[in-house]
């Protein structure tokens, strides 16, 4: 019997090729469910009803990312809301939150006066990140350095990854006792780990980096970009 008289059959596909695919496909459903978030226009007893969006945990985040096979769960993510790196370059009112500057600031008690007054431009150019009150500095940044210059990565050592982590951790701080603090989804104490630049989160396969960070506090909006 030639060649041509057996069956041809079909390849299987390749072991890699497959796991790659479903890793791909689970990542795109974590994403979406990140991203998701209730409109601001709907009314509710003639107010607007509070945007928010899914933030996923670190371990649940961490188990997906690490394996093609592992389950979400019940991974249907916490609401969450806070400001933006946009209302926080250009200290913007948010949802009834205020203006960032103006709420770290009178929480701070710096540059307001007698008044009441508060002085923005006078903070930008000389509040710095140690006297934030933060639970940490994002590393590669010196705590010397002017907020509004870390925020708007114009010093020395200023990344994507300083300026999401920054964000996430001035909201960490300033919205802990809100409905929808971004402490109910990651813990203060994770987000204060994750500014060394290394974090575990106890599931998956190995400790994220930097990069790893950075996509976990925006795609999760712990820092989203607007």
């Amino acid at each position: 019997m030639n060649d041509s008289q057996h069956p041809v059959e079909s390849p299987e596909p390749r072991p890699d090729a497959a796991a790659s695919a479903a890793f791909a496909a689970r990542r795109r459903r974590l994403l979406k469910i990140a991203g998701g978030a209730a409109p601001a226009s709907l009314l509710l007893v003639g107010r607007p009803v509070h945007a928010t969006y899914n933030c996923i945990s670190t371990s649940a985040w961490g188990s997906a990312m690490a394996s093609a096979s592992a389950g979400t769960g019940s991974s249907a993510g916490t609401k969450i809301d806070g400001w933006s790196h946009t209302h926080w370059c250009g200290n913007q009112d948010y949802a009834g939150y205020g203006k960032p500057w103006n709420v770290l600031c009178s929480n701070l008690k710096k540059h307001y006066d007698k008044w009441g007054n508060f002085n923005y431009t006078d903070a930008k150019k000389k509040l710095t990140l140690e006297q934030c009150g933060l639970d940490a500095v994002p590393s590669g940044l010196a705590k010397t350095e002017l907020l509004d210059a870390a925020l708007n990565g114009r010093c020395s050592g200023s990344s994507d990854f300083t300026r999401a982590v920054l964000v996430a951790l001035l909201n960490q701080k300033l919205l802990s006792n809100s409905s929808y603090s971004p402490t109910n989804c990651a813990p203060s104490s994770h987000v204060r780990d994750m500014a060394t630049g290394s974090f575990d989160p106890k599931s998956g396969k190995s400790a994220w980096g930097r990069s790893e960070i950075t996509d976990y506090v925006v795609q999760n909006n712990l820092a989203r970009p607007k």
